[in-house]
């Protein structure tokens, strides 16, 4: 059971990471420099948590 979440969590934070990455990149550079930082944080606060719920 274990490792079978480990690899389904692990597989959900790279498609998210995926998907925002190439969704909020290109629109971020259109609007404004500010919204990449924004969106990374907004990224790395959901990651960092995921990571401690699957430890």
């Amino acid at each position: 059971m274990r490792p079978t979440a480990v690899r389904f969590s692990h597989t959900n934070r790279s498609a998210m990471r995926r998907r925002s990455g190439f969704v909020a990149a290109p629109t971020a550079k259109k609007l404004a420099p500010t919204m990449t930082l924004v969106e990374k944080t907004a990224l790395l606060a959901p990651t960092t948590t995921k990571v401690i719920k699957a430890a």
